[in-house]
């Protein structure tokens, strides 16, 4: 029942997030010109959206990650749930972004997009693989590391366990870059 009562509280702060925040934010994105280009060989229909509001997607993901990070129990699924949703809000940014800062009606081209979406599809697989909840050990991060070969790792620098990692990953010929 209190869970019930958590989701509903999440869905009305989202709500008034959206209902408070949505015209000044589409204001700001007009005034700054974040609006959509019409390239000149669409139909003529279609000049009707130019300089239409680009990057609503924005509004949205804050929508709905202010309620996931005060109502969420922050489990291993729900996070999983999170970083998809992220992800992919990050290609959307990334590809209005592009479209907005050339202002041209290309972004991203379709191979990039995938490109991404396979790269959030694998972290989601592995954490299914792995159970969930079981820590990432060094002997896990050489395994991907054989198996995708990626050219090198970054290791979060900062307490035992990433040094050791980290030492570990050097010794094996993993080449390493600390943060």
């Amino acid at each position: 029942r209190l869970q019930m009562v958590e989701v509903l509280l999440a869905g009305v702060l989202a709500m008034m997030i959206s209902i408070l925040c949505g015209p000044k934010f589409i204001d700001f994105l007009r005034k700054n010109e974040f609006g959509k280009q019409i390239r000149a060989e669409r139909p003529k229909g279609h000049v009707v959206k130019q300089g239409t509001p680009s990057m609503g997607g924005l509004l949205i993901m804050i929508s709905m990650a202010v309620p996931f990070l005060i109502f969420s129990e922050r489990t291993v699924p729900a996070v999983t749930a999170f970083f998809v949703a992220l992800g992919c809000a990050a290609i959307g940014f990334v590809d209005d972004w592009t479209k907005v800062s050339r202002r041209r009606s290309l972004g991203l081209s379709g191979r990039w997009k995938l490109l991404w979406l396979g790269a959030i599809t694998v972290v989601v697989g592995f954490v299914a693989a792995r159970g969930l909840d079981e820590p990432l050990t060094t002997e896990d991060v050489l395994n991907i590391h054989d198996r995708i070969d990626p050219g090198g790792g970054i290791v979060q620098f900062g307490g035992q366990r990433p040094l050791n990692r980290a030492r570990a990953q050097y010794k094996a010929g993993v080449p390493v870059i600390g943060t």
